[in-house]
C-alpha cells in the first residue's frame, strides 16, 4: 500500500470538509442576516429590500420552498401579482399545499387567468378548502371559458350552501356597485346562462328568483326587463306567423 498517497488523499480530504464545514456555518449566518434584513423590511413595508433579501436566501438554498412561498407573498402585498404568481408555482413545483394554492388562485383571478382558476379551483375542491367566493369566481371563469355546464355546477353548489344568503358580493355594473347576496347573484347568473342557451322562460324564471331573494338587486332586474322584452317579441312574432 502506498502510505504516502493515502496521507496525502486523506489531507486533501481533511481540507476539503474544514472547507465545507465552514462554507455551510458562512451560509447559515447569511441566511440569519437576511432573515433579520426581511423581517425589518416587512415591519415598514419596503418590499424591494424584503425582494432582495429572499433573493439572498433563495441563492443559498435554491430548493427552499418556503422562500418561494414568502417571495409571493412579498410581491402579493406590493400588488404585483405577475411574478407573485410565478413564485407560487414554483413553490407548488416543491411542495403542494392548500395556502400556497388560495394565493395562486387570488393572482390568477386578479390577472384574469381564467384557466388556470380552473385548475387551481379543482385542486381547492379536492383537499375541500373551497369556499363560497371562490365557487363563484370560478363559475364566472368557466362562463368566460363558454364552459356553461360546469359553470351551472358550481353556482347550483352556490345556492344549497346554507351561507349562500347572509354572505354578500360585490357587483360591478358600469360605474356603480351593489353588494348583494351570493344566492341572489348566483340565480341572476344562472338567467345568463340559459339566455346563452336560448332559454328565455328558464332565463326569466332565475331572475325572478334573484329578485325573490334580494328584492333591491337592480341588475336582476334590469335583466328581467330585458327577458321580459325578448319574451314579448317572441310571442308577437309567433302571432305574425
Amino acid at each position: 500500500m502506498d502510505f504516502k498517497r493515502v496521507f496525502s488523499w486523506s489531507i486533501v480530504l481533511s481540507v476539503v470538509l474544514i472547507i465545507t464545514s465552514c462554507s455551510s456555518g458562512f451560509d447559515q449566518d447569511r441566511l440569519k442576516m437576511n432573515q433579520g434584513i426581511y423581517e425589518n423590511a416587512m415591519e415598514i413595508e419596503d418590499w424591494d429590500v424584503a425582494r432582495m433579501a429572499m433573493f439572498n436566501m433563495l441563492a443559498i438554498d435554491s430548493n427552499n420552498h418556503d422562500y418561494y412561498d414568502t417571495l409571493a407573498k412579498i410581491y402579493f402585498r406590493s400588488k404585483d401579482y405577475r411574478p407573485a404568481l410565478k413564485s407560487c408555482k414554483k413553490a407548488l413545483e416543491f411542495n403542494e399545499n392548500v395556502s400556497t394554492t388560495i394565493l395562486a388562485f387570488e393572482c390568477s383571478r386578479i390577472l384574469k387567468d381564467y384557466k388556470l382558476m380552473i385548475d387551481y379551483g379543482k385542486y381547492l375542491e379536492v383537499t375541500d378548502t373551497i369556499d363560497i367566493s371562490m365557487k363563484y369566481e370560478i363559475s364566472f371563469a368557466y362562463i368566460n371559458q363558454k364552459k356553461l355546464v360546469e359553470a351551472t355546477k358550481y353556482l347550483e353548489m352556490i345556492l344549497v350552501d346554507s351561507l349562500s344568503e347572509n354572505l354578500f358580493y360585490k357587483e360591478y355594473t358600469g360605474n356603480s356597485v351593489q353588494e348583494v347576496p351570493y344566492k341572489a347573484s348566483a340565480y341572476n347568473l344562472l338567467g345568463f346562462i340559459k339566455t346563452e342557451s336560448s332559454d328565455n322562460k328558464g332565463a326569466k324564471q332565475m331572475f325572478q328568483m334573484a329578485i325573490d331573494v334580494y328584492p333591491k338587486y337592480k341588475l336582476a332586474q334590469q335583466n328581467l326587463f330585458m327577458i321580459d322584452q325578448m319574451i314579448l317579441e317572441e310571442n308577437e312574432v309567433k302571432v305574425v306567423e
